[in-house]
C-alpha cells in the first residue's frame, strides 16, 4: 500500500478536483455487548442490550467485502461495547480486511480472546490491536474496569501476541495501548 498520508491527500484532492473520492478508512462497531463495568464507558448507562438490534455476521462481512470493492484503505474495527464479545464475527471481518488487502486495526479490553484467536490474527497479519490498558497495575485497572482479573487476562494475551510473533516470524500485528491512567 502507498503511505497512507500521500492517498489520504491525492483522495482529498481529487475530492477537490473532480468532486469525489473514496472514502480512506471505514470504521465499524461489531458489538454494543460487553462483559466488564467500566466506570468511564458511556455504555453503562444505556438500555439493557438487544442482540437482534445487531448486524448479522453475513452483513458485517459484505460491509468490509464492499469497502474493498470501494477501494477503501483501512478498516477499523470497535465496539459500542467489547468487539471481541462477537470474537468469531471480528475474526471474520479480519480476515475480509486482509483478502481485500486493507490496514486493519481492532479495539479491545483483551481479555476475550483465545490463543487460537491470536495466532489467527498473526497468520492473517492484521496490522494493529489497540489494547485499552487502565492503569499500570493490576489494582488501578481492575479498579477502573469494574472487574477483577481483567489486567492479567490483557496482559497475558498481549504476551501470547508476542509469543506467536516469535514464534511464526511475523511483525504483525503491531500492539499499541491505550491507558486512561
Amino acid at each position: 500500500m502507498d503511505n497512507a498520508f500521500e492517498v489520504m491527500a491525492r483522495r482529498l484532492i481529487d475530492w477537490f478536483e473532480v468532486g469525489h473520492a473514496p472514502p480512506f478508512e471505514l470504521g465499524l462497531l461489531i458489538t454494543n455487548e460487553c462483559h466488564l463495568k467500566c466506570l468511564s464507558c458511556i455504555a453503562r448507562s444505556r438500555p439493557s442490550y438487544n442482540p437482534d438490534k445487531e448486524l448479522s455476521d453475513e452483513k458485517l462481512v459484505s460491509i468490509i467485502k464492499e469497502a474493498g470493492t470501494l477501494g477503501i484503505k483501512r478498516c477499523h474495527l470497535s465496539g459500542g461495547g467489547e468487539a471481541t464479545y462477537r470474537l468469531d464475527t471480528a475474526l471474520l471481518m479480519m480476515s475480509e480486511i486482509k483478502k481485500h488487502g486493507m490496514l486493519g486495526s481492532l479495539v479491545t479490553n483483551g481479555t476475550l480472546f483465545t490463543e487460537e484467536s491470536i495466532k489467527k490474527m498473526v497468520e492473517i497479519e492484521l496490522d494493529e490491536v489497540l489494547f485499552s490498558i487502565d492503569g499500570p497495575d493490576a489494582e488501578t485497572h481492575d479498579y477502573l474496569r469494574g472487574v477483577e482479573g481483567t489486567f492479567n487476562k490483557a496482559i497475558k494475551n498481549v504476551n501470547l501476541f508476542d509469543y506467536w510473533k516469535k514464534k511464526l516470524d511475523k511483525k504483525k500485528p503491531e500492539l499499541l495501548f491505550a491507558p486512561v491512567i
